[in-house]
């Protein structure tokens, strides 16, 4: 019998907490999201290439937002769990910068329920406009956060390897739907499928953090 090879864990793993441990395994088990390729995840997906290259933060919020809302929509129509709201979305221009990193992307969710997502337009390094691919896989990468949280029972949301493959599952069926998407494979189109169309927030929350370096997430309380 060929012999069982060892769990492969990320170098935090030490340091969690039993219970963080047992998450940290269910996270890493689950490699991806039931989110099935369709036209309008497509389109919405090409929206936002289209409104990144224009370089305003308003448009680009406007379609980050209505791609957001449809990926939760259809996740959370295949959950047993009570529906939360898709998190409000944030797109600002210029990343922070902590030591040598950038500060990519923010997620935060309230006491309330309510939640947000922030994401960063231009580098901080040379103020240039993000490539779509990577701004896209930041917002997907927050909206990963916010489906443990709310769908998964997955608390701390740590940066697992399961948790990148499901950002990456995400990613791979807006390219299945039909999404262009520079910087990544090419997926053969099927024309057919695809339609050319074109409260206030409670006092504390918690928020998970995203540098340019892998680590797990960091949650802290704001006032």
């Amino acid at each position: 019998m060929k012999p069982q090879e060892p769990l492969r864990r990320l170098y935090f793993y030490r340091r969690l907490s039993a219970e963080q441990k047992r998450e940290y395994d269910r996270s890493d088990e689950r490699r991806g999201l039931p989110l099935l390729p369709a036209p309008v995840l497509g389109v919405a997906a090409e929206e936002l290439v289209v409104a990144i290259a224009s370089e305003s933060p308003a448009r680009t919020r406007r379609a980050a937002q209505r791609l957001v809302d449809e990926i939760c929509a259809r996740l959370s129509a295949r959950s047993p769990r009570r529906v939360p709201r898709a998190p409000r979305v944030k797109v600002l221009r210029t990343r922070p910068r902590m030591a040598k990193s950038e500060f990519h992307g923010l997620y935060t969710r309230f006491d309330g329920g309510e939640s947000e997502i922030k994401v960063w337009m231009f580098t901080a390094a040379h103020g240039r406009v993000v490539k779509p691919r990577t701004f896209l896989r930041t917002l997907l990468h927050e909206v990963c956060h916010h489906v443990d949280m709310t769908l998964l029972d997955l608390p701390h949301s740590l940066h697992t390897l399961g948790f990148h493959a499901r950002e990456s599952s995400l990613l791979h069926s807006l390219e299945r739907s039909g999404a262009d998407i520079p910087g990544g494979r090419s997926i053969r189109r099927e024309p057919s499928k695809v339609p050319r169309k074109a409260p206030a927030a409670p006092t504390h929350a918690v928020q998970l953090e995203l540098f340019s370096s892998a680590r797990s997430s960091n949650a802290r309380r704001r006032g």
